[in-house]
């Protein structure tokens, strides 16, 4: 990963060049600062009922309403892992289910689309903890 950075500067890294995976492990590791890493955070898989779509995240904050733009949602779980667990399970995740993500070029949250599913793709619990025992 050091072939992806520039030097640092002060706590903020800048990605060599605009390739989107590197962009995407520039987030994650920016996600987990070192006041963060002690703390616990949220894995979260919501169902927006206005937009019928699923939304699999990582929060660190208690209420995911702050989170999830006050759109009407129903939780349909969430688990409470290590921050570095819980963004690297979320990321492997998201590329196991990369396939069934949405794809429309409609913008429906305000920070995009990246994280929604149109289908069901984790309905419990004990599914998620199913994948996780899996290679993923």
């Amino acid at each position: 990963s050091d072939l992806l950075y520039a030097p640092k500067r002060k706590t903020t890294f800048t990605p060599l060049g605009g390739c989107p995976e590197c962009k995407k492990i520039l987030h994650r590791k920016r996600a987990i600062t070192e006041n963060l890493k002690n703390k616990s955070f949220q894995l979260y898989y919501v169902y927006f009922t206005d937009i019928k779509m699923y939304k699999l995240g990582v929060s660190s904050q208690d209420k995911l309403s702050k989170r999830l733009y006050h759109k009407p949602y129903e939780l349909v779980w969430s688990l409470i892992l290590p921050a570095e667990e819980a963004s690297n399970l979320e990321h492997k995740l998201h590329i196991h289910f990369r396939p069934l993500a949405y794809q429309g070029t409609t913008k429906l949250l305000k920070d995009g689309n990246t994280e929604l599913y149109s289908e069901n793709i984790i309905p419990t619990l004990e599914k998620l903890k199913e994948l996780m025992s899996s290679d993923l």
